[in-house]
């Protein structure tokens, strides 16, 4: 009768691991920007910046502007199928984006209610913002 022997099986080398951990690093890689990317209405800030070119000055047709921007927004959102949190994510992006862009319905309003220079708080906003709902999507908490 012969001898039972256990033999563990172990990995041949730490490559194999490495190879491992180097597509999970991709992976994450490609979905923070995939993340990111949902995050940005492009598609929405043009119709907004060419109604800024267009209606410069004019309080009334730069919210038009605006609106018709989050209908495109919106549209395009509900064509691809997105779930109800990205799509409200992407409207608040909108909404800060045109703050920081400037000139627009959003300081026309904060002028009126006496509010006061806000300085570069814009940009500020929406990179704390991104970086929330990035972080947030990337955990699962935005899909």
């Amino acid at each position: 009768m012969m001898p039972l022997t256990f033999n563990p099986i172990i990995p041949a080398s730490g490559a194999a691991n490495e190879a491992e951990k180097k597509q999970m690093r991709e992976d994450n890689r490609r979905k923070t920007l995939e993340n990111l990317v949902k995050q940005l209405p492009a598609e929405a800030t043009a119709v907004y910046l060419m109604g800024l070119d267009l209606f410069k000055g004019k309080p009334g047709l730069l919210t038009v502007a605006m609106v018709c921007g989050a209908l495109v927004l919106l549209l395009v959102r509900i064509g691809l199928k997105s779930s109800v949190w990205v799509i409200v994510t992407t409207l608040v992006s909108y909404v800060l984006w045109v703050y920081a862009i400037g000139n627009g319905p959003i300081q026309y309003t904060l002028e009126a209610l006496h509010v006061g220079e806000t300085g570069g708080i814009g940009t500020f906003v929406i990179f704390v913002w991104t970086t929330v709902t990035t972080i947030a999507a990337n955990f699962g908490w935005i899909r």
